[in-house]
């Protein structure tokens, strides 16, 4: 799956994610936060033709 995955608009969709409840994905905590969920979808769903 990893090969069809579009991570720049997957982490801006996270980061959208984060700022519609209400938090700051630019805070020092949060600046990661975009890879990583991706690479645990990716993980996830890994294998699966989706």
């Amino acid at each position: 799956m990893s090969s069809r995955v579009d991570r720049d608009r997957a982490e801006a969709a996270v980061r959208e994610l984060l700022e519609a409840l209400g938090e700051n994905p630019q805070r020092e905590g949060l600046l990661d936060t975009p890879r990583r969920v991706v690479a645990a979808f990716e993980e996830t769903l890994g294998g699966r033709d989706v």
